[in-house]
């Protein structure tokens, strides 16, 4: 197979929604840098990826429910719940390649709404019935990263785990966890259906790898 290349992109904290005060219970305006046509895509380049959501504020808005609307990098519709912060950043549980909109309970102060350093790819299948199953992984955490390499041996492709990725059981490889140095490298010699890179702690810089599988069909 030909090398597939990964990226997940740096940070952007208003890339969503530049800082915003808002009146009342109403959606903030998605006019960040990765916004078009009314609605932001997060995804990284070369492979579909998908990001936490980051709310950043130098004020206090924690009393505040912020319900963020979108979509997972497979198309699935999610949306959740998530306190404002307090003169910090707070980063959205769930992963989004799209995010429709975001409204807040009540008056925002000061309130950006971007991409933090935290996502993952969405699972990138692998043929298991090559012979010899061979496939060679390569994460580039960059300067101050933290990245981690996850394989399963779920169907990926089952109509569950398209509806809800998250009851994929990842395990994390033990040469690729909470890789730091630039670059690390480990090879899969047993069959498994898909892996996924996971940014642990992110840098300014996009967060890279690649993977190559190698056999013949047997």
């Amino acid at each position: 197979m030909r090398p597939i290349n990964i990226s997940l992109g740096a940070s952007d904290p208003d890339g969503i929604a530049t800082v915003q005060d808002t009146v009342g219970a109403v959606a903030m305006v998605l006019d960040g840098a990765l916004v078009s046509g009314g609605i932001a895509y997060l995804t990284g380049t070369n492979y579909s990826a998908q990001y936490k959501v980051s709310f950043t504020s130098a004020n206090n808005n924690s009393a505040i429910n912020l319900t963020i609307s979108g979509f997972d990098a497979q198309g699935n519709a999610i949306s959740e719940v998530r306190a404002g912060p307090n003169a910090n950043t707070v980063f959205s549980v769930k992963e989004y390649a799209r995010v429709t909109s975001i409204v807040g309970s009540n008056s925002l102060n000061d309130v950006s709404a971007g991409i933090g350093y935290l996502g993952s790819t969405i699972p990138i299948p692998l043929d298991q019935y090559l012979n010899p199953f061979s496939v060679t992984i390569q994460a580039n955490p960059g300067a101050g990263g933290d990245i981690t390499v996850q394989y399963t041996l779920d169907p990926i492709f089952d109509t569950r785990y398209v509806a809800d990725p998250s009851l994929i059981n990842w395990i994390a490889l033990s040469n690729l966890t909470n890789v730091v140095t630039n670059p690390a490298a480990d090879t899969l010699i047993a069959p498994v259906t898909a892996v996924r890179f996971v940014t642990n702690i992110g840098t300014s810089n996009a967060i890279t790898g690649s993977i190559v599988q190698a056999g013949a069909v047997s």
